[in-house]
């Protein structure tokens, strides 16, 4: 059990970070993923979720969620089978981009390429 899910995650990150960049990897290199369902409560990925580029120790790296059909839609959706998760995955991964997330892993990629589409195309309109 986490007690601030955010900051465990966070520290735990700086120290996998302070390694690579100590043994001489460009901070541009790296890649920050809080672990979105490994080992977390709905209430832990919502949190985290919730705190963006909150999670990462640098500014300047790049943040990745891994949000694809997780068992978190399963307890908030009710979704048991992995295959009935995409409409979960992909109201998360809309959200990404007003979290500032650089990368996304999907298993869905036609319809998330679509779903950006759209995004993107109300967004220049």
């Amino acid at each position: 059990e986490y007690s601030d899910v955010v900051e465990e995650v966070r520290e735990m990150l700086t120290g996998k970070v302070n390694i690579l960049v100590d043994s001489g990897i460009g901070i541009e290199q790296i890649i920050g993923d809080p672990g979105i369902g490994f080992g977390k409560l709905l209430h832990h990925n919502i949190a985290l979720l919730s705190a963006g580029r909150d999670v990462i120790p640098m500014e300047n790296m790049s943040l990745m969620w891994g949000v694809s059909r997780k068992r978190m839609f399963s307890d908030l959706l009710g979704r048991n089978d992995a295959e009935d998760r995409l409409a979960g995955t992909l109201g998360v991964a809309a959200m990404a981009k007003s979290r500032a997330v650089d990368i996304i892993r999907v298993h869905d990629v036609p319809e998330h390429a679509d779903m950006f589409r759209a995004m993107f195309a109300l967004e220049d309109f």
